[in-house]
């Protein structure tokens, strides 16, 4: 369903948008590799996913399947760092 206002989105609009999400994927991206040789010590890798206005998802491999919190805990630590690094980031999801 169309309403006005999407209807007057113009490719110009489309253009802008793709770009903003790419300079986010960017920074996103520039972080996490930062942050990488950290994760990697604890034998976690972490893929980036998914852009999106509002955050990010991401893929985390590697966590010890005993520790329940693992995944929580390591969410917390690179959504605080990633809005650090990145002033307007949102949330972080995982995938």
């Amino acid at each position: 369903v169309l309403t006005d206002e999407s209807a007057n989105v113009t490719e110009h609009d489309i253009a802008r948008r793709a770009h903003d999400l790419d300079g986010k994927r960017e920074r996103i991206d520039t972080a996490l590799n930062r942050i990488r040789p950290l994760l990697k010590a604890d034998g976690v890798e972490v893929e980036l996913v998914e852009v999106r206005d509002d955050g990010a998802s991401v893929r985390l491999t590697g966590l010890c399947v005993q520790c329940g919190t693992g995944p929580l805990n390591f969410q917390t630590g690179l959504e605080q760092m990633l809005r650090e690094e990145i002033e307007e980031f949102g949330d972080l999801r995982l995938t």
